[in-house]
């Protein structure tokens, strides 16, 4: 083989070398700058799963206390029911004209210290039936939508009245799990609760369209806003 055939060939192969460099270097270089640009956004993302987490474990804690609480008026209010019976069942015995005033004074007693038990279940179910409506919200936007109907739910046990739980119940059965006869039972209890509600409208446009066996597409084009599901 000639010198110049060899000069030949060595220029045809450093030709071809820099044709593949410049060919798949940008490539190289744009997919490694993609990947440094993707990772603040996957550590916010994984940032804002664990804040949610522990918010979550934070509710579950306060609903728990809260639950101890409850059992322990329950406890209480069931030993002072004893109490009076009791008490009631010693006086009938007695046999002097003062009974019954006694047992005029011990029932009025009863009844107030009942009524103000009653008053305090109450305001620690309003407080649990808060603490589960809040886990609800928590568990849509982890996007776990059977926890979020059960919590929502289990508020609902407590609190009946709350127009924003019953608001969410209507449109996860609507969305979550297809059933048109809840989702239009509870937003329309919503509207009761809730007259002058300002998505009034639109609440009464996404009942008709349920009515109306509307799919869930045509739903979307309505431009109706699924503010807790989105």
């Amino acid at each position: 083989m000639s010198d110049k055939t060899r000069c030949v060939r060595a220029s045809v192969t450093f030709s071809l070398v820099l044709a593949v460099i410049f060919v798949f270097a940008p490539a190289a270089f744009c997919l490694g700058e993609t990947e440094m640009q993707k990772a603040p956004a996957k550590a916010a993302n994984e940032k804002a799963v664990a804040k949610d987490n522990k918010k979550t474990e934070a509710l579950e804690k306060e609903i728990s206390a809260l639950k101890k609480e409850s059992e322990s008026l329950k406890n209480e209010s069931e030993s002072l029911k004893k109490e009076a019976a009791a008490f009631k069942e010693k006086l009938a015995k007695m046999q002097r004209p003062v009974v019954n005033d006694i047992s005029d004074s011990v029932k009025k007693e009863n009844e107030s210290l009942s009524s103000q038990l009653r008053g305090l279940k109450a305001e620690a179910g309003k407080k649990e039936a808060a603490l589960y409506r809040e886990l609800g919200a928590t568990y849509v936007k982890l996007r776990m939508h059977d926890d979020a109907l059960s919590a929502y739910l289990k508020s609902a046990s407590l609190n009946p009245k709350d127009p924003l739980v019953n608001y969410q119940l209507g449109l996860l059965y609507r969305h979550e799990k297809a059933d048109k006869k809840k989702a239009v039972m509870y937003l329309k209890r919503y509207l009761a609760l809730e007259p002058q509600a300002e998505n009034r409208k639109e609440v009464e446009y996404l009942i008709r369209l349920i009515s109306q066996n509307t799919s869930f597409a045509e739903a979307e084009e309505s431009q109706i806003s699924w503010e807790v599901l989105r």
